[in-house]
């Protein structure tokens, strides 16, 4: 996109030892200059695609490098994005599988934060925090936020990671407006003021020592994306608002390049490419060229001054693409960080917030560069080498270098585990025999955080991972353990193979036995195959009764039996000698004949059979269901909607009162709700999807069922049979 600006001299100062006549030239030569530059245009360069495609991404930069966290099927990556050399490179894998996290740099270590446990937010929110430290490739955890939430907005003032609303768990999906700020010096977390307004999917950036949440899914009467700008002074612990982003979008990326953030990309019904850029002073929107690739759930980062949109989605795959955007004037220049030597002595700068994108702000870019030509970025650099040590006195040279308030806090390289143990029970866990390629019922391993007068400290339990695919833990005790108290964790065995099978299961943790084991134990057996049986389709004995009549014990014989009780030599058409035995079998083989004949009255099943999705040692069958879904509003107000119900049922006692159905598929689903009494077995209930709002798109064309109580245990998932009918555009 073409921007031009009409240039205006700026208001310079005299120098106490100046004259009229250098100023003069100073105006003349900056008019030039300026005037040359007065039109720019911002663009856009493919670089080399990210390796390991990835949606739902973070990223920091760190050293000059991109370290960009996801997930894709084969678990959690953490890529590693050159500029200079335009080349990737793998870091150590994190030990959580999550997606739609929060991120944020400070001191040269990466610090990632909530989002959905795998790649479904139907499975689980975690509130965990991981620490990556580039220099040993390493990852450790610190404290866990207090709440549990993915998509928040978040950032780094201060030398402190500050993360905001969000949706915790999902169902039922209600955003949060908590603000929590975490002190890596102190690895505490603390409370700051609401946010005014939630979203899901909002976009997060730093701008003059300020957090700006961009954009984002409201819940609610809404069930809409919004623009919506929001602003936190950490100074004062407050929110404002700014002026709406133009185009309402969730899951963008973002970046900010000489004090401007720009938004690219993200979603509203369709994945976007638009890129709009907001100058915080002036509190207005720019429209800038687009993204060549429309995309959501992307990230973007920022070294020296360009800003680099990696991975995402386009309603299909994950993608690896990544792209290159040039900012328009003023020209880019290597970051804040620039020395501001460039003063000339005796001048007296009136610092402004930040660098304005006006030609005046162009100046300042020339001014940064007197000192040392190498520091423009621009390949007109060397058109103004004469020029710049003239043009130095303007004092909003130095004035941009002071705008990063971020003092250089070095935190402590990995937080020090919590001094408490963590206890397992029971330390061996026996199967017993088990056929293969079928789950055993769920054994309880049980997990506590060991008070005593010496320890009295959570645990941040990260992850139960059983060194086989034969084994498999559930995910409910992921996550924060408070002091002296004990979570259940389900365990089952699937044998692939007949034969004696072992594992370890190690609970990853911050406690001061960071990987504690427990052995698994288990024998597959294959299940024998009996010779098939030879089918008694009629066990009734009277046949050999039968067998003496000539093979014309047909149904006529029943009729010519009567005619044999008058013996006339008349029979030519029906020979004599057969009537005679027909008359013997006449008299009791036609009822025993007529016994076949109630073999095919078999019982037809009127009603479905139910399927069996119990999981973690529920047992839940699913009954039957069906929903119509429709278009409710237009534009971007728009949203799909079912109303239907579904019929369980459930074997096992819900602690929490609420019952949750989720259905659909992975990309767009929708959740039913029932309330039950607390601790009760519900046994047969129906739950109902009143005017339900899909939660990703279209109407679900999957037939996924999840069965939870209150999302914090899944009892039940499967494949149904579930009935969907759809309007035309839903």
């Amino acid at each position: 996109m073409l921007v031009c600006q009409l240039y205006q001299p700026p208001n310079l100062r005299p120098y106490r030892t100046g004259s009229a006549a250098r100023y003069a030239a100073i105006v003349v030569v900056l008019t030039m200059f300026l005037a040359g530059r007065a039109c720019a245009q911002d663009s856009w360069a493919s670089r080399t695609s990210d390796p390991n495609p990835q949606a739902s991404v973070a990223s920091g930069e760190i050293g000059g490098l991109i370290y960009v966290y996801g997930y894709d099927t084969t678990g959690p990556l953490l890529s590693i994005y050159n500029p200079a050399m335009d080349s990737w490179t793998t870091g150590a894998a994190p030990s959580l599988t999550r997606a739609y996290v929060s991120a944020g740099v400070i001191g040269g270590l990466m610090y990632v934060v909530g989002g959905c446990l795998s790649s479904d937010c139907r499975i689980g929110v975690t509130n965990a925090l991981e620490i990556y430290d580039p220099v040993a490739n390493s990852w450790s955890t610190g404290a866990s936020m207090a709440t549990a939430r993915y998509g928040a907005a978040a950032g780094v003032i201060g030398g402190k990671l500050y993360v905001t609303g969000g949706t915790t768990a999902c169902p039922p999906c209600a955003n949060t407006n908590t603000t929590e700020i975490y002190n890596p010096i102190t690895n505490t977390w603390t409370t700051g003021a609401s946010i005014p307004l939630s979203c899901d999917l909002m976009t997060g950036a730093v701008a003059g020592g300020l957090l700006y949440t961009i954009g984002g899914y409201e819940r609610g009467s809404v069930n809409a994306v919004v623009g919506n700008v929001q602003v936190y002074d950490p100074t004062a612990d407050s929110w404002s608002t700014g002026l709406a982003m133009p185009t309402s979008r969730q899951a963008a990326a973002a970046g900010v390049i000489n004090g401007d953030i720009y938004v690219v990309g993200g979603s509203s019904t369709l994945p976007l490419a638009v890129n709009e850029s907001y100058d915080p002073p002036s509190d207005t929107w720019t429209e800038r060229t687009s993204m060549p690739t429309a995309r959501s759930a992307t990230t973007g980062s920022v070294v020296n001054s360009q800003l680099y949109v990696i991975d995402g989605s386009n309603s299909g795959g994950a993608l690896g693409t990544n792209e290159q955007y040039t900012a328009v004037s003023p020209s880019p220049t290597p970051t804040p960080t620039a020395t501001p030597t460039a003063a000339p002595t005796g001048a007296t700068p009136t610092p402004t917030p930040r660098a304005t994108p006006t030609t005046t702000s162009t100046a300042t870019g020339t001014a940064t560069a007197s000192p040392t030509e190498t520091s423009t970025a621009t390949p007109t650099a060397t058109a103004t080498a004469t020029a710049t040590g003239t043009a130095s006195p303007t004092p909003t040279a130095t004035a941009t270098a002071s705008t990063t308030p971020t003092p250089t806090i070095t935190p402590t390289a990995t937080p020090t585990p919590v001094q408490a143990a963590l206890k397992a029970e029971p330390q061996v866990i026996k199967f017993g025999t088990v056929f293969v390629g079928v789950t055993s019922k769920p054994k309880k391993l049980a997990l506590i955080d060991v008070k005593n007068k010496k320890q009295d400290a959570p645990i941040t339990i990260t992850s139960i991972q059983p060194s086989t695919d034969e084994f498999s833990a559930s995910r409910n005790c992921l996550g924060q353990l408070a002091a002296g108290a004990k979570c259940e964790a389900a365990i089952t065995f699937a044998p692939a193979v007949a034969g004696h099978r072992t594992a370890q299961l190690v609970i990853a943790s911050n406690a001061t036995d960071p990987s504690l084991s427990v052995t698994l134990k288990g024998t597959g057996k294959v299940r024998k195959v009996n010779a098939t049986p030879t089918p008694t389709l009629t066990p009734t004995s009277t046949p050999t009764k039968i067998a003496s009549p000539t093979p014309t014990s047909t149904a006529p014989a029943t009729a010519t039996a009567t005619r044999t009780m008058t013996p006339t030599p008349t029979g030519t058409a029906t020979p004599p000698p057969p009537t005679a035995t027909a008359t013997r079998t006449a008299t009791g083989t036609p009822t025993r004949s007529a016994t076949p004949t109630r073999t095919p009255t078999q019982t037809p099943t009127s009603t479905p059979t139910p399927i069996s999705i119990g999981v973690n040692g529920c047992k839940v069958s699913y009954l039957g269901g069906g929903a119509d879904c429709s278009v409710s509003g237009s534009g971007f107000g728009a949203f799909d909607t079912c109303t239907g119900s579904v019929t369980v049922d459930v074997k096992c006692a819900i602690p929490s009162g609420d019952l949750v159905v989720t259905l659909g598929s992975d990309s767009d689903f929708i959740v039913c709700n029932s309330t039950v009494t607390a601790g009760s077995v519900p046994g047969t209930i129906t739950v109902p999807c009143t005017d339900q709002p899909i939660v990703q798109g279209d109407c679900p064309p999957g037939d996924l069922i999840v069965v939870a109580d209150d999302n914090t245990l899944k009892i039940g998932e499967g494949t149904v049979p579930f009935g969907w009918t759809c309007e035309p555009g839903a």
